[in-house]
């Protein structure tokens, strides 16, 4: 390569850095230009709040035309019990929907279709073991009080779900009580706290 061929070449690199430097300085004062300040009145609209939480008990939260089957200790122990129901002519996925229209502000644990039936679980006990956290033991008989019967946990599942843990499967393990599920059913589990103080 000549001393004309490197010249020209060194050109066209400066031509093109320079066309990029210019570019970007014209949209850099351009971005500028459209960039003001917000002032009180201009601020942008505030995010949604989010859905209240209300403290349910399990009795407001049976399934209508719901039957109930049994009770046992949850894995959370005689504080956590979970209540069986059993629910005719409704699937899984009617059963799910449901609970996540009744209660918003519970976080979604599990939600996936095992053998074309949707299992289904919410939760919110944190806000139960933030009360329970008192400094003074002795308080614990009054909030015990008035979380009794609150419901922590919904699960949506089928009789016939062999897809993993379920309360349903717990419960069988643990006891012959939890055994005698009808086939092919939709069972509702609401875990609730037992205020045992």
């Amino acid at each position: 390569m000549n001393n004309k061929q490197i010249g020209n070449t060194f050109l066209r690199i400066s031509s093109v850095f320079l066309f990029l430097v210019m570019a970007a300085a014209c949209s850099s004062d351009q971005s500028q230009e459209d960039v003001k300040p917000l002032e009180e009145n201009d601020q942008e609209p505030a995010v949604m709040a989010a859905v209240e939480e209300a403290p349910v008990t399990y009795q407001e939260m049976q399934f209508p035309d719901s039957e109930f089957l049994f009770e046992v200790y949850g894995v959370g122990g005689p504080m956590f019990p979970c209540r069986f129901y059993l629910i005719n002519d409704v699937t899984t996925d009617q059963a799910a929907q449901y609970y996540v229209e009744k209660l918003p502000w519970f976080a979604v644990e599990q939600d996936e279709v095992v053998d074309g039936h949707r299992h289904f679980q919410t939760d919110n006990s944190s806000p139960v073991w933030n009360q329970l956290g008192v400094e003074n033991p002795e308080d614990l008989v009054q909030v015990g009080i008035e979380l009794d019967g609150r419901l922590v946990v919904v699960e949506v599942v089928h009789s016939n779900y062999t897809g993993g843990f379920s309360n349903l499967a717990y419960a069988a393990a643990a006891s012959d009580t939890g055994k005698q599920v009808p086939p092919d059913a939709t069972i509702i589990v609401l875990e609730y706290f037992s205020n045992p103080y």
